[in-house]
């Protein structure tokens, strides 16, 4: 802490300015006295080499950064040594006319007279009507309507400003106020689904359903009950009639 005269005030150094003791010039190649700074790594002091010094192989840097590689276009340069394939199906094909069938005389007839693949020609380029006529426009003129533009906008162009200020917008919201009762009536009707119809499965699911049940209430069919139950008397039933 050092003392300032005239502001009564002490000011505190900075932590790696304290050093207390004996001060040796090997104290700051030593890495347990050295200190991190917040923030950066931990610096190196067990030699004292160049701040730029670079440990390992340091690779040359490349002449063109990344601003001259996106910014520059290169054409496609074909590479001169890329040459065709054999054909051996000419080849082959030469090797039978020349009587030479088997495989040992095709590969030194192969060897001897060799035939390349022939390199297919691009077609031409489809001409543009730019390319013959220089005036040639793209896309339709701006006073140019169409049946489609005079059926949906009117015989002229709407104006800017009532697209900018939504006139059309609220033109449809006052064209469809006054139909606000007759489309919910409209959507009521539609909420309400006919039947579904009948079916020959589900009529005759109705018809064995009806006759279980009249055969049930005539008593002419016995429910079927476990041998313990047979003797046993509905509380249920019971219960029922007295409270009615």
């Amino acid at each position: 802490m050092v003392w300032r005269a005239g502001n009564g005030k002490a000011t505190v150094p900075e932590p790696d300015d304290v050093r207390c003791g004996v001060t040796r010039g090997s104290m700051s190649t030593n890495i347990l006295l050295n200190k991190t700074e917040i923030g950066k790594v931990r610096k190196t002091v067990f030699n004292d080499l160049p701040p730029n010094h670079v440990y390992g192989y340091e690779p040359p840097k490349d002449p063109e950064n990344a601003k001259q590689v996106t910014m520059t276009w290169k054409d496609h340069q074909p590479n001169p040594s890329d040459v065709p394939g054999p054909d051996f199906k000419a080849m082959n094909r030469l090797a039978t006319m020349h009587g030479l069938t088997g495989a040992p005389e095709q590969r030194s007839f192969r060897r001897e007279n060799p035939v390349l693949m022939k390199e297919g020609v691009p077609p031409p380029a489809p001409l543009l009507p730019s390319d013959v006529n220089p005036r040639h426009t793209y896309g339709k003129p701006p006073g140019h309507r169409n049946a489609e533009d005079h059926r949906y906008m009117g015989p002229s162009e709407p104006k800017l400003k009532d697209c900018i200020q939504a006139r059309f917008q609220y033109d449809w919201v006052k064209a469809n106020s006054g139909r606000t009762q007759a489309l919910n009536e409209a959507g009521r009707k539609k909420l309400i689904l006919p039947p579904p119809l009948a079916t020959k499965a589900s009529e005759g699911h109705a018809l064995g359903a009806t006759r279980f049940e009249a055969e049930v209430e005539e008593g002419a069919l016995d429910l079927w009950k476990m041998t313990k139950f047979t003797r046993v008397e509905s509380k249920v039933a019971e219960a029922w009639r007295a409270a009615a």
